[in-house]
């Protein structure tokens, strides 16, 4: 053992992980011999310099056989075995959450943003748990603990659940995404706090939309649910799954269209084009413009000038026309979009009912042919029947949507057009099929249909 420790020494690696046995001056091959030197002393020598783990005999047996050459050494006689480090929990984003909008050769030039947009009950972020790591060992043969991974710090915040057995949050409401330090938010409404701008450029979201400013030509507003505007809708589209209110007004320059499912509010409207699923409110007039209310018409303080206007129950308006007798149109009953998509639908319910009667007529023919003994015929007879099957769900569904349209449609005898101040000269007044030419000046009239006349009475002041 001395005789060894004249020739080779060793030398342990700070971090205590390896150990390297280096050669002596005086070592030649001459000084081996074989009878003296074996694998036990130099485990000797390592242990009495404590290595005990990942010693690499092969290495040891080389040295021993004279396989490695002076200049060779040192050599690395024993490696510890590392601890593997936990890694951190992980967050991913199940949805695209950049404002920045992909271009592409067709986009308008005033789509600058889109809004990070959520329904509910969709996922947002899937996090994992973080990994406790692998315990190491050094060549001392002491463990060496491993350093276990950070868990997410992430929570759900407004309109926001975490499911603990999906590890994932989800939406609790239809809104805007944001993530706001370790918080996950859903708002449902989106705030422009000025007028609208290329800041914001057009806006698509599914919660509710207010602009404290105006909207100016060119842009359009879309929200799956209100959109609420504290100024001026010049000849831009504002179009809404819920309802719609403008407190000024559509100055719409012939192009200015405000669409809504539910109501509209507004201040008045000149030369624009509004669609209401159910009512229409102008504080002021409607000017030379076409609009639709499904239910009511309210004009509160002004008047209808120029125009079509319909309706599909009643209209209140203080004026209808003016002293330089501006055609002015009124309708009621129904707009005709709902009467051509009535018209598609009776069409299409005729054809389906032609198409079950030759089924029923195809089917008898081939029961007579004995299908019990004739295997294409049973074949047959089975195709038949899902053919069948398949055209009367269509039926049902034409026929849902037809009895849908005719309560939309509304009750022309109970429709009714109420002038508080003034209708003029030069109005059309239209009940259906049923229409009435103003040629004469009245004051505090209400129009209705009897019995397929458009009648004209008077009303208390």
């Amino acid at each position: 053992m001395e005789q060894l420790e004249t020739f080779f020494y060793i030398v342990i690696a700070k971090d205590k992980m390896s150990a390297q046995i280096h050669c002596t001056d005086t070592y030649t091959f001459s000084s081996i011999r074989n009878e003296d030197w074996n694998l036990d002393l130099f485990t000797i020598l390592l242990e009495k310099n404590k290595v005990i783990y990942g010693i690499n005999f092969d290495k040891i047996k080389l040295i021993i056989n004279k396989k490695i050459k002076k200049e060779d050494f040192p050599i690395t006689i024993a490696n510890g075995q590392p601890a593997i480090h936990g890694k951190d929990g992980t967050i991913n984003y199940e949805l695209n959450t950049s404002s920045k909008l992909e271009r592409t050769n067709n986009r308008n030039f005033r789509d600058v943003m889109r809004i990070p947009n959520v329904q509910v009950g969709q996922k947002i972020i899937t996090i994992s748990n973080p990994t406790k790591g692998t315990p190491g060992i050094n060549i001392h043969g002491n463990i060496l603990q491993p350093k276990p991974g950070k868990t997410v710090t992430i929570h759900p915040g407004e309109n926001v659940e975490f499911a603990k057995d999906k590890m994932a949050f989800f939406a609790t409401a239809n809104g805007q995404l944001c993530i706001k330090g370790n918080f996950i938010h859903i708002y449902p409404v989106f705030e422009v706090n000025e007028t609208l701008s290329m800041k914001e450029g057009n806006l698509d979201f599914t919660g509710n939309i207010v602009i404290h400013g105006d909207v100016p030509t060119g842009y359009v507003v879309k929200a799956e649910g209100d959109i609420s505007v504290f100024g001026m809708v010049e000849g831009a589209k504002i179009i809404s799954l819920g309802s719609v209110y403008i407190s000024k007004g559509l100055a719409g320059q012939r192009t200015g269209y405000i669409k809504a499912n539910e109501n509209i509010t507004i201040g008045y409207i000149n030369q624009g084009y509004v669609h209401a699923g159910k009512d229409l409110i102008v504080e002021g007039s409607i000017l030379h413009s076409e609009c639709v209310a499904n239910n009511h018409v309210l004009v509160k303080k002004g008047s209808i000038i120029g125009g079509k206007i319909s309706a599909g129950a009643s209209m209140e308006v203080n004026n209808v026309g003016n002293p330089l007798n501006i055609k002015t149109e009124i309708s009621f009953g129904f707009d005709k979009s709902k009467l051509e998509n009535k018209k598609l639908l009776l069409t299409k319910k005729q054809e389906l009912i032609e198409t079950l009667k030759k089924l029923t007529l195809l089917e008898e023919k081939l029961k007579e042919q004995k299908p019990a003994e004739n295997h294409k015929v049973r074949i047959t007879l089975l195709r038949i029947k899902n053919s069948f099957q398949n055209t009367q769900v269509q039926l049902d569904k034409v026929n849902t949507i037809i009895n849908t349209l005719n309560s939309q449609m509304g009750d022309m005898n109970q429709s009714k057009l109420i002038v508080r101040d003034k209708i003029y000269q030069n109005v059309f007044v239209t009940f259906g099929k049923y229409k009435r030419f103003i040629n004469e000046d009245n004051y505090y009239v209400q129009l209705r249909l009897i019995k397929n006349e458009i009648t004209m009475e008077p009303i208390m002041e």
